[in-house]
């Protein structure tokens, strides 16, 4: 009995971790859209994080909490921003995300698979001080998954359901090296919600109750056009590492 509660709370890990549990791009904390101007970003990210599930159950025996380490993780976004004022804008954010694979903690490689869903989030940027060289500024934004799919852990096979929601608020500054290069990154605060049901031989369950994640994020961006512009950026945590590319324009 241990050895299948073990194998559930492994398939559960990694079906939550694979598709939605990381941190997604945060991006320059802050814009230099006008008011009314629009625009979009379009990127993919790839990461790796750790994953810990609370009061995971079934209705035989109960295993209260687990980890999964190293969870590889991709998907795909675009953004649609407009200018609500002069330095700050709004977007709403559309992400694509595929379920992959993950190694667990118990001796053990879990396979999912799964459709392609979407998740859904609103966000707002600002700047709140600018020179010629320098700005600060921040980010809040708001996400929610909700995914379907299978996954097989030795001979048992099963489906599952996460419905999920991520916070982020970010700030920092950005220095302008050069007319067409600059940094940027800061602190940023993470936190995340939600639960799993699934059925393998027997129902199951458990929550992603709300903890805040604390780490930092820093980027570089490259400037083609007045309108468009090119982004690399890395975030970090303690049990999380994200990498993330994003093209950006506005007009």
């Amino acid at each position: 009995m241990r050895k299948r509660s073990m194998l559930l709370a492994a398939l559960v890990v990694c079906l939550i971790s694979s598709s939605t549990w990381a941190i997604g791009h945060i991006g320059p904390p802050g814009t230099t859209s006008k008011k009314g101007q629009i625009g979009f970003n379009i990127g993919g990210r790839v990461s790796k994080t750790d994953i810990k599930l609370n009061d995971f159950k079934t209705p035989i025996f109960p295993l209260g909490s687990t980890t999964i380490k190293k969870v590889r993780t991709q998907d795909v976004f675009v953004d649609l921003t407009y200018g609500l004022f002069n330095n700050w804008e709004g977007f709403l954010r559309l992400c694509m995300h595929d379920l992959d694979e993950g190694a667990g903690n118990f001796g053990g490689r879990t396979k999912i698979s799964g459709d392609t869903d979407m998740g859904y989030g609103l966000g707002i940027r600002g700047t709140f001080y600018r020179t010629p060289k320098w700005s600060v500024g921040g980010v809040f934004q708001i996400m929610t998954v909700d995914t379907d799919g299978r996954a097989r852990t030795g001979a048992f096979v099963g489906g599952f359901n996460i419905d999920l929601w991520e916070y982020l608020l970010a700030v920092g500054p950005t220095y302008h090296v050069t007319d067409w290069f600059a940094i940027y990154g800061g602190p940023f605060m993470y936190i995340l919600d939600g639960e799993v049901n699934g059925q393998l031989f027997l129902p199951y369950s458990a929550e992603i109750e709300s903890e805040a994640m604390f780490g930092g994020f820093v980027g570089a961006e490259f400037t083609f056009t007045e309108h468009s512009s090119l982004r690399f950026e890395f975030a970090h945590t303690d049990n999380a590492d994200g990498l993330s590319v994003a093209y950006s324009y506005r007009h």
